[in-house]
């Protein structure tokens, strides 16, 4: 992979950088390639839910993509176990980092499996903007309420560089306050309720238009272990 400009070649990351977001890594070529594949990949799926086209494009389309998968598949494949490794053991590579934040879960900029959905941390709160996409559907023009569910994982763990503890998702508690609307600037927003030893509590929102459709109360805990090369809480 072609190195991120900004990341001395000596350097190591640990796994809470994923979260704390403290260096800027600028994304080689390779990454940014990535990224317009899975930009492309998640256009087409809005696309086949939506086009209207005839019975020989579908099986064209069909076979280009196929052909496309049979090329991809040839190629070699990352161990993602060692560069989990690596990144609990504080050996991360720049490289390392960028794909453990390219390839999260919604928010992602490498992955198909997700959307536009953007977090910054400000002062002790995190906020994010999201915009969901048809494919994400629930009721009609609706997002899907697991998908709410899966925002606010997202979106509350980042607050574990506020709180300082590292851990897992032991609950998620959400309210739905009213539908949350597809194809609209969602905005989030998450904080720090407590810190209690290796728990952390936290709450959040996502609003569409100033109205808030959503809110969660969540509870991570922090494992006994040195998991995360932070020592016991």
């Amino acid at each position: 992979m072609t190195k991120p400009a900004e990341a001395e070649a000596s350097t190591t990351f640990g796994f809470k950088d994923i979260f704390e977001g403290t260096r800027e890594i600028v994304p080689g070529a390779d990454f940014q390639n990535r990224r317009d594949i899975a930009d492309s990949l998640r256009n087409i799926a809005s696309h086949i839910i939506r086009m209207d086209a005839s019975s020989d494009e579908l099986s064209a389309y069909a076979q280009e993509l196929q052909q496309l998968e049979q090329r991809m598949e040839a190629q070699g494949k990352v161990d993602t176990s060692e560069l989990f490794k690596r990144m609990v053991n504080g050996e991360a590579s720049a490289d390392d980092v960028l794909m453990g934040h390219d390839f999260s879960i919604l928010s992602g900029k490498s992955t198909a499996v997700g959307f536009p959905l953007e977090t910054h941390i400000e002062g002790d709160r995190v906020f994010g903007r999201a915009y969901v996409p048809l494919p994400f559907q629930g009721p009609p023009m609706r997002v899907h309420g697991g998908i709410v569910a899966a925002i606010f994982d997202v979106l509350l763990a980042q607050t574990q560089a506020i709180g300082k503890v590292m851990g897992f998702t032991a609950t998620l508690d959400i309210t739905y306050k009213s539908a949350t609307p597809l194809e609209t600037e969602l905005e989030l927003e998450a904080w720090v309720e407590k810190v209690d030893g290796r728990k952390l509590f936290t709450a959040g929102e996502i609003r569409a238009n100033g109205q808030v459709c959503a809110s969660a109360k969540g509870l991570w805990i922090q494992p006994q272990s040195n998991f995360f090369g932070m020592g016991d809480a």
